[in-house]
């Protein structure tokens, strides 16, 4: 479950196994709050005498769409992702699969990048996986032949860095079977 508040942030909380809290939204000096129709969250604002309203799924935000080149059939294709940065195509079965960023300032190893394909593989803490390919050419070994390569740009907000490199994601019968270090340095 998400909560709005921003002394969350502040605090160290207890949570049953299972629980997670997280900031939903910075309303500052935030008072109360109310959900709305369509699932917009009203927020008071204690100080100002004012009323925020956080409207969720933000039409495009946290969601891959899909639609016709020429903006008919539009539709969401997957939500609830975050900071979605490439995407590409199974070269047999035309699947989509892609990268997502995970959130910063959560401490050096959380939380994790991931390759998906609704979730497929976690990537390590803040590597920022950026692009992704499958491989179908012919200049490398055979043994490359339809697996995938992830360019890693690494975080800026880790303590011990990692990231910048080329990863790669070996799959065995359409699954994610290792993720390993291809090209670094």
């Amino acid at each position: 479950m998400k909560f709005i508040a921003a002394l969350l942030l502040s605090l160290s909380l207890l949570l049953p196994p299972g629980f997670a809290i997280e900031v939903y939204a910075d309303v500052p000096n935030a008072r109360s709050m109310a959900l709305g129709e369509n699932g917009t969250i009203f927020v008071s604002n204690r100080r100002a005498s004012s009323v925020y309203a956080i409207v969720r799924g933000d039409e495009g935000y946290a969601q891959i769409i899909r639609m016709n080149p020429d903006g008919s059939d539009r539709e969401t294709f997957v939500e609830g992702i975050r900071n979605s940065v490439g995407f590409t195509w199974h070269p047999d079965s035309g699947e989509l699969w892609f990268t997502d960023n995970g959130r910063d300032m959560m401490g050096d190893d959380i939380p994790p990048g991931e390759l998906n394909h609704a979730p497929v593989q976690e990537l390590g803490p803040h590597v920022a996986p950026l692009g992704l390919k499958f491989y179908t050419g012919d200049s490398f070994p055979a043994e490359y032949q339809g697996q995938i390569f992830i360019a890693e740009h690494g975080s800026w907000n880790r303590s011990k860095k990692i990231g910048y490199r080329v990863s790669l994601v070996r799959l065995g019968n359409g699954k994610p079977a290792s993720y390993e270090v291809f090209a670094e340095g």
